[in-house]
């Protein structure tokens, strides 16, 4: 809100009273924190999702032994080759969602960055109708407003994340759930 409120008055007069710079430098401080707090979210969330990753390329790959072991064999049953496709089909799934959902194309935004913000022509511009003495501060709170922005970005990239995260979840379970519901189906058309 901090940020918001300097942002909407970036290119107008700001009286340093409004904004002093202990309040400022707290401000500062709390975003940089914030934007460390979202880098580790970021993270954990991506470990987690690697881990899912690993199990379900794990059972995908002992499903097609399955399946290869199955067909080369001369008795082989249809119940199994069939449970072993489809066990396949939905461990892929999720796992494709959920690695385009998490993992491809990230860009997380971490603390730091681009110094063209606080040397853009706007910037400076706005700079130069502040005293010498006081310019620091203002570009401090410049500065404040980029790792807003930057904050506002990642908080967005974990919404993102962790609803694909869910979605891969809750299409695994009802994978299995669907899964139950067509092997008994199929022991009971089969046998």
């Amino acid at each position: 809100m901090f940020a918001e409120k300097i942002y909407m008055r970036k290119y107008f007069e700001i009286d340093s009273k409004e904004f002093p710079p202990k309040l400022v430098d707290l401000a500062y401080e709390e975003a940089r924190a914030a934007l460390r707090n979202d880098f580790d979210a970021i993270a954990k969330t991506q470990q987690q999702v690697q881990t899912f990753l690993g199990w379900y390329l794990a059972a995908i790959v002992s499903l097609i032994g399955i399946l290869v072991g199955t067909l080369a064999s001369q008795e082989g049953s249809l119940l199994v080759m069939l449970m072993t496709a489809y066990g396949i089909v939905a461990l892929s799934v999720p796992a494709a969602q959920m690695w385009f959902g998490v993992l491809y194309n990230v860009t997380v935004y971490p603390e730091g960055g681009e110094p063209s913000v606080l040397l853009s022509e706007e910037a400076l511009d706005w700079l130069d109708g502040y005293p010498k003495g006081e310019q620091a501060h203002f570009r401090k709170l410049a500065y404040l407003v980029d790792l807003d922005e930057r904050h506002k970005k990642n908080t967005e990239l974990r919404r993102r994340m962790c609803s694909a995260y869910r979605v891969g979840l809750t299409m695994t379970l009802a994978g299995i759930a669907l899964g139950l519901v067509l092997l008994i189906g199929l022991c009971i058309f089969i046998f």
